[in-house]
């Protein structure tokens, strides 16, 4: 017998008997012991090398190393890697809590112009929901605004708030005197400021796919 079937193997070296034995139950393919595998039972698991030769199936790489075409387990390129993509060259993540991932690379701090995200990524931009400080870090804005300029100066609101352009703050009425207005493209509807360029000399139109829509009212037009 040259070869044995799945889920079994000739001992190493070869009797003259030449009898399969049993893989371990991990195994789907394994040579020369039972528990040292070239192929898994699991779908998803990978083939992790010991230090005594012996490759295992596993539901993942050690930490520093990451899966190959192949399954196989192998070290990252950059030892403060405690994963990265497939070739080893790129961080997916860093060994050091305090360590930052920047463009696949695991650094002490950001570079001019990028900052560090919740997720200690450094980002040519902060997240949605916080803004650059004089530090050059992200920080939170307050709630319920979606972005800001600085934690309570908010440019966009949360859904089911609405802006106040005046006091660049969230509300969840408009309150009297405005009008609630969503700018979003889908529902064709634009509004007009009709007799006057300043907020309170003149009243205004709501347009719905370039109909009028409602009716003209003396208001303070907030549009966000």
């Amino acid at each position: 017998m040259d070869q044995c079937p799945d889920g079994s193997y000739l001992p190493v070296p070869t009797s003259q008997s030449r009898v399969c034995l049993p893989c371990s139950s991990a195994c789907f393919r394994c040579f020369g012991v039972a528990d040292n595998c070239t192929d898994c039972v699991t779908s998803g698991h990978v083939l992790v090398t010991n230090g005594n030769g012996v490759t295992s199936c596993e539901p993942g790489c050690p930490i520093g190393q990451y899966a190959g075409v192949d399954k196989r387990c192998a070290a990252c390129d950059d030892s403060r890697c405690a994963g990265c993509a497939v070739g080893g060259q790129y961080c997916s993540a860093c060994i050091e809590q305090s360590d930052l991932l920047e463009m696949g690379r695991c650094v002490r701090s950001c570079s001019v112009g990028l900052y560090p995200n919740r997720y200690r990524t450094c980002l040519p931009f902060c997240p949605d929901g916080e803004y650059s400080d004089f530090s050059g870090l992200c920080r939170p804005c307050s709630a319920p605004c979606q972005h800001c300029l600085s934690f309570d100066l908010c440019v966009t609101c949360q859904p089911g708030h609405y802006l106040l352009t005046n006091q660049r703050s969230c509300v969840s009425s408009c309150g009297r005197g405005l009008v609630p207005y969503s700018s979003s493209p889908s529902n064709g509807a634009d509004m007009r400021l009709v007799g006057g360029l300043v907020s309170l000399d003149g009243y205004v139109q709501l347009y719905t796919r370039g109909k009028l829509a409602c009716c003209s009212i003396n208001v303070l037009l907030v549009i966000f």
